[in-house]
């Protein structure tokens, strides 16, 4: 009988971390503002004009909720910096900061709540 409880115990365990697991995966992906910002981020390096995308992706950003425990502030001042290399000429330089701040929007979005 102990055995049973033990079992069904570690069972309701694991069924509550998967469930927990997946509310968490659908709190980073139910997040469009953040998503077209990182979108928008990612063709941004590619581009030959970046400064439209990384307009978009500054505005997205700043309509997302407020709910990502500082990273959205982050990741909006490093898109700022993004801007200000790309107009000063210096692509590398901006295609670093587009993947910074796509790693600091994608930390937000795990922390939102």
């Amino acid at each position: 009988m102990k055995t049973l409880f033990s079992k069904a115990g570690v069972l309701a365990c694991v069924a509550i971390l998967i469930n927990a697991g997946l509310l968490l995966a659908g709190l980073e992906e139910d997040q469009p503002r953040m998503e077209a910002a990182i979108k928008f981020l990612q063709e941004a390096k590619k581009a030959d004009n970046p400064i439209p995308l990384l307009d978009n992706a500054l505005g997205e950003l700043k309509k997302a909720k407020h709910n990502k425990a500082g990273w959205r502030v982050r990741a909006i001042a490093t898109v700022d910096e993004a801007i200000a290399d790309a107009n000063a000429g210096n692509k590398q330089a901006m295609e670093s900061k587009c993947s910074h701040a796509i790693a600091e929007i994608h930390t937000g979005m795990s922390k939102a709540g």
